[in-house]
């Protein structure tokens, strides 16, 4: 399951309770569960964007101080925020320009991609396997203002209805009887 949701957990997770194993001294499962969770945690920020730069996969930022942020923390602590150099070259232009026209805005991603293997699926984007796919937050309207807060914590999952003055696709599908 953790290779499933990080691509790297499952190794961690084996390299870690694997070593106890070895180890003949009775140790506490908490002391077991820290030890992995402080491995997973160097590994994911220290060792794999290395080892991806190797794969031709950069990471997105993993914080908040660039035009360029994660949605939460959540995706680039699961290792989903990385991309081909180009793409993210091209993620920073287009947050930049943003931000140049709004100061209030950041450009907001969500998930992208894992460090290694092409065609390895990121559930539940199984297009996202080859580095060339992110998901964007749209920016959301607050007290008539434009900001970064939005009204998941995922990003996902949340539907806005159209305003008067736009185009209601659903409307217009279900008066057709056409299944969205």
């Amino acid at each position: 399951m953790l290779t499933i949701v990080t691509q790297i957990g499952g190794i961690i997770w084996i390299l870690s309770f694997g070593y106890f194993k070895i180890s003949k001294r009775p140790i506490a499962r908490w002391k077991k569960l820290f030890s992995f969770s402080i491995l997973y945690l160097l590994s994911t920020l220290l060792i794999v964007p290395a080892l991806a730069k190797l794969n031709g996969r950069v990471p997105l930022p993993i914080n908040k101080s660039s035009n360029l942020i994660p949605h939460n923390y959540i995706t680039p602590l699961l290792n989903r925020h990385y991309v081909k150099p180009k793409l993210r070259d091209q993620l920073y232009e287009v947050a930049n320009e943003t931000n140049l026209e709004n100061r209030k805005l950041k450009l907001s991603y969500l998930d992208a991609n894992f460090p290694f293997i092409d065609g390895f699926p990121l559930l539940p984007h199984l297009s996202h396997n080859d580095g060339r796919k992110v998901d964007l937050s749209f920016y959301y309207t607050q007290n008539n203002e434009e900001g970064n807060l939005k009204p998941s914590n995922t990003g996902y999952g949340f539907f806005v209805e159209p305003r008067n003055t736009e185009f209601n696709q659903s409307k217009e599908c279900k008066l057709k009887d056409i299944a969205l």
